[in-house]
């Protein structure tokens, strides 16, 4: 008999064994798919005639996917919101979010500084229940110091990745170093731009996300205009932040989204201006992404803000339409007077105006009307009552907030709201005096008898004090400023606003614009001259050399216990914002103390910022003699 072999029958069984057991293993398997394909199906009892649903094709495409984008958390920081910002997303539970940069404060070589705004801002990622793709902005990376610790950090400044048959392009439009509006995508990265465009040609849709609108940039963007090129013949959207503002453009055969803020400095004006907090809710379907902006107040679609719209609320805006007079009065007390109101409807349609006032606990205030509808190109005038309750003094009284909504229709827009919040109190008429010595700018204040005027404020330091005094000749309009300060805090590797700084905000536009202004982009549309005094060691720095005017002359020196300043406006600069001889000009003073940056600074300012809630309409309002 031999060994017991295996022979071909044996063979021939085994074989049918194995065929049984995979056919087993595949019904067993295709059993439980079919089980899982059922929980997954909407199982439904049937129903002839009428039915409770509209009908049963669910939004549930396999190729269809939803993420999250935040945008700007810094520039102006507004603390605790970005961290709710992340709260509910993880309510939401995106499947990831995206970013657009200006993620830490930022604008320093201090690495200690860095990591520990680095080590906060991970922190709130931390808190995110899905993943998080960063994206530089200017406040990330401003130099050599902050690129590098980014490449450390995160490994690369620009990338790209694919899902769903969608390409994701994360660029850095910061790789230049040169800082707010002057973005570019430099040499380097567009040759990467180009290769992962043409290797990802046939995705369904492409989509960029950078920090700065390079599109809107006055500056050259270098390789932007062949970027745009590459991505125009094929299915892409933009999204970028750095404004703060929110604006749908559609430019390219794409719609471009910059979009307003997480937290980061905004007058929050409201979806009219585009200003408000938001994360931003993308679907992508097989149409291309579906926008939901999310705002704490509210869903809104991808058209919350338009260029259209803009240009609409600009051309109304812009010409004017609600001006007043001041109300001066020659002492420092007050009872009650009057502000009128000038209403110009410029639009060939009507204009219908709603005033309205809010309580005040020092003054009183009443509009003689508070709903006006007005003609096209007419005009319309209307009175506001003042009266103090208690208080007569007129440096402790509070401004007076009134309400007015500005609508007309428009071309392609129904009935359009404009809302403005104006503050109103009354001003006590001061007079800047001629200086009749000739005054040499060199910080030395050898010129000055006295700086009577004094920047006061309630969170004062002790140890910081500022004495100024605001004078002119033939020539010019001068700001001479003695600051007493026992820890001068001096560094050229940061940014002007992280250090002890002054400025000095001069508007010298019309009385009717005047008045109005708001300080807008830091006081783009006035002059503010905002310097660091500079040291045995230490040169001075500016905020945006490029806005000082030509001829304007000005001098910030170290002393033993501060440092002086004086400058020096040329008053034909200033004739010519006015319109004509120099009659008046509104101004403030607004003081940087740090003396540890850890614990931030101390501000003080004549005036509120104008931009800020408190301030009110004409404050810092002077005129010459």
């Amino acid at each position: 008999m031999g060994r017991l072999t295996l022979g071909k029958s044996s063979k021939i069984m085994k074989n049918r064994i194995a065929t049984l057991l995979f056919l087993f293993i595949c019904l067993t398997g295709m059993a439980i798919a079919q089980e899982a394909s059922d929980r997954s199906r909407l199982i439904i009892e049937s129903i002839s005639g009428p039915t409770p649903w509209s009908n049963l094709d669910l939004n549930n495409s396999k190729d269809q996917f939803q993420f999250a984008i935040v945008t700007d958390r810094t520039g102006g920081v507004r603390p605790g919101v970005f961290p709710k910002a992340i709260q509910k997303l993880n309510l939401l539970q995106p499947e990831f979010v995206m970013s657009v940069g200006d993620l830490i404060q930022g604008y320093t070589e201090d690495t200690v500084e860095l990591n520990r705004q680095w080590r906060e801002f991970i922190g709130f990622i931390d808190n995110l229940s899905v993943p998080f793709f960063y994206v530089p902005g200017n406040h990330d990376m401003t130099n050599k110091v902050m690129y590098d610790l980014w490449m450390e950090k995160f490994g690369r400044d620009y990338y790209h990745f694919v899902y769903k048959d969608v390409l994701f392009l994360c660029l850095n439009s910061e790789d230049q170093y040169r800082g707010a509006s002057k973005g570019t995508i430099g040499d380097q990265q567009f040759e990467w731009v180009k290769k992962t465009l043409a290797a990802n040609a046939g995705v369904k849709h492409t989509l960029v996300f950078l920090h700065q609108p390079l599109w809107l940039q006055e500056e050259e963007t270098l390789n932007w205009p062949a970027v745009e090129k590459l991505l125009k013949n094929r299915p892409h959207t933009v999204f970028c932040g750095h404004r703060h503002h929110y604006v749908k453009y559609e430019r390219n055969n794409g719609n471009y989204f910059m979009l307003a803020t997480t937290g980061g400095g905004s007058g929050l004006r409201g979806t009219t201006f585009g200003e408000f907090d938001h994360v931003v809710w993308v679907t992508m379907t097989s149409e291309g992404p579906i926008i939901a902006n999310l705002l704490l107040q509210g869903i809104w679609d991808e058209n919350v803000n338009t260029a259209e719209q803009v240009a609409h609320v600009d051309s109304l805006l812009g010409r004017n339409p609600v001006t007043f007079e001041p109300l001066l009065v020659d002492g420092p007390d007050f009872e009650e007077g009057t502000i009128p109101f000038k209403i110009t409807n410029d639009e060939d349609v009507p204009l219908t105006v709603r005033l309205a006032e809010h309580f005040s606990w020092d003054l009183n205030g009443k509009f003689d009307r508070n709903e006006i509808t007005i003609g096209p190109n007419s005009v319309e005038k209307v009175n506001l009552q003042l009266a103090t309750r208690k208080k007569r003094v007129l440096d402790k009284l509070r401004p007076f907030r009134t309400s007015i909504h500005l609508s007309a229709a428009a071309d392609g827009f129904d009935e359009l709201e404009v809302p403005m919040t104006l503050n109103v109190k009354p001003i006590q008429r001061q007079v800047i005096s001629e200086i009749t010595r000739k005054v040499k700018v060199d910080g030395k204040l050898k010129e000055w008898d006295e700086l009577p005027m004094q920047v006061v404020h309630e969170a004062s330091a002790e140890d910081l004090q500022v004495n100024f005094q605001v004078a002119y000749d033939d020539e010019f309009v001068y700001f001479a400023a003695k600051v007493q300060d026992d820890t001068l805090n001096k560094d050229t590797t940061t940014a002007v606003w992280r250090q002890d700084n002054l400025a000095w905000v001069v508007d010298a536009h019309p009385m009717s614009t005047s008045l109005l202004n708001k300080g807008r982009s830091y006081y783009r549309d006035e002059l503010a001259i905002r310097m660091s005094p500079s040291t045995a060691t230490l040169p001075t720095q500016t905020y945006h050399p490029e806005r000082i005017p030509e001829g304007a002359l000005r001098s910030y020196v170290a002393t033993e216990n501060g440092y002086n300043v004086e400058i020096a406006i040329p008053r034909a600069v200033l004739e010519e914002q006015q319109g004509g001889e120099l009659r008046h000009l509104r101004f403030n003073v607004i003081v940087d103390d740090y003396d540890s940056r850890q614990n931030g600074n101390t501000r003080l300012s004549l005036y509120p910022d104008w931009w800020k809630d408190e301030s009110f309409a004409g404050s810092g309002l002077v005129f010459l003699k």
